[in-house]
């Protein structure tokens, strides 16, 4: 029998995470699920927006990317610009 134990700091996340569009998406899809709707300043609606900026400043990837979605790599482009 092996006994493992945890420290503190192994249980709370990093402090510097960025919501990414990957994040945002599952946020978003799990409120939607729930309410039928996004509702405005809701938890979604500030992941949602969040993720926009960090998206539009070049801080994260594009929507379908997070290296911890297990999506690939693709749109990433600027947010309501039309472009890719």
């Amino acid at each position: 029998n092996t006994d493992y134990f945890l420290h503190q700091s192994d249980l709370q996340m990093p402090k510097n995470t960025s919501m990414d569009g990957a994040a945002a998406r599952r946020i978003m899809s799990s409120a939607y699920s729930k309410n039928g709707s996004i509702q405005k300043g809701s938890f979604a609606a500030r992941a949602q927006s969040a993720a926009a900026k960090n998206m539009n400043a070049g801080i994260v990837e594009g929507w379908s990317a997070s290296k911890n979605s297990g999506a690939s790599k693709g749109s990433g482009g600027v947010i309501g610009s039309g472009k890719k």
